[in-house]
């Protein structure tokens, strides 16, 4: 049996930053302080109880949405991030990195990731989370933007 998903209305790719943490240093000396990076395709669906199922996106299918996103975005306005050269800075199996990110003391820095989202006709909507990342200081100032290199194994965290 072959099973068919329509991509067909995946109309709008929204790329965006998404936030991941918010880090607070008060001790006397600069630190290196860990965050957990998901990166890889996934999707989910709500149902018509208001819950969400999520799915395992197979390889074609992950190939099929980041192909969605390099011809309707290519380089993103939003993120900086150019789609059509992710292939390999976005896998579709999720895998988990821990990066380092420095922290002076007594600063607060927040870090968000690339993501971009589509959703198709019946409600699909599939999220491809990059290796890309940012640092912003506590009032919005964008501080650094780092990438998981695209051979750096997993790290299980």
């Amino acid at each position: 049996m072959i099973t068919y998903i329509c991509l067909c209305f995946c109309y709008i790719a929204i790329p965006q930053f998404i936030f991941l943490a918010r880090l607070k240093h008060n001790k006397p000396n600069k630190a290196s302080l860990k965050v957990t990076i998901t990166k890889g395709t996934s999707s989910s669906k709500t149902t018509s109880s208001g819950g969400s199922t999520s799915f395992t996106v197979s390889s074609e299918v992950g190939a099929t949405v980041l192909k969605v996103f390099s011809v309707k975005l290519g380089v993103s306005a939003t993120t900086g991030f150019d789609w059509s050269s992710s292939s390999t800075a976005t896998s579709v199996e999720e895998v988990k990195h821990e990066v380092s990110v420095e922290v002076n003391p007594g600063d607060e820095v927040h870090v968000y990731q690339v993501v971009g989202e589509c959703e198709n006709s019946d409600g699909t909507k599939y999220t491809l989370k990059t290796g890309r990342y940012e640092t912003r200081g506590k009032n919005g100032e964008k501080m650094e933007t780092s990438e998981i290199p695209p051979e750096e194994g997993a790290k299980l965290v």
